[in-house]
Order: C-alpha cells, then structure tokens, then sequence
C-alpha cells in the first residue's frame, strides 16, 4: 500500500486524471463507432472517469465478459453491480 501511495504521489492526482479521461474518451468514441453497441448512462465521455458501461445487441452481458476476456485478455466486470432498480427502470 505504500509502494501504491507513493507512486500516486510521484505522478500526481491531476496527470493521472487527465490520462483517465483521455482514456474514457478513447474508449466512449471507439464504442460509439461500432454498430450494435449501446452505450449506458451519461452519454457525454466529459462527465464520465474511467467507466464505460455498455451493451452489446443480441449478447448478454456475461457473454460479452467472456468474449473480451477469452479472445482479447480484456478484463471487465459485467452485469448490474447492485444498481437494478436503475437497469429496471431505463429498461435494460
């Protein structure tokens, strides 16, 4: 934990969010390209850090987890992370 703060430290709170959030947009604008992909939430990348929650049509969740982390060692966590009322309620 110390090794972690210290390299926190060394990098600085205001590079690391500028990376983050060329990142998040990278990745907000490479999602948008694609056809069937459904973005969730706040649409604008501007108000979003590090997150990017999306669908993929005809997939289920799990299977889109899967399919990342199998065939591009891509790690993501998948399905509703305790906020079901919200999913329920934008019907998704």
């Amino acid at each position: 934990m110390a090794a972690a703060a210290e390299y926190l430290k060394r990098a600085g709170r205001k590079d690391i969010e500028k990376h983050e959030r060329a990142l998040t947009l990278r990745i907000h604008e490479a999602l948008c390209a694609m056809d069937g992909i459904r973005i969730i939430g706040v649409q604008n990348p501007e108000h979003r850090c590090g997150i990017a929650s999306f669908a993929v049509e005809g997939m289920g969740y799990h299977d889109v987890a899967m399919l990342l982390d199998k065939n591009y060692n891509i790690a993501v966590r998948s399905g509703q992370h305790f906020v079901h009322s919200w999913f329920h309620a934008h019907g998704i």
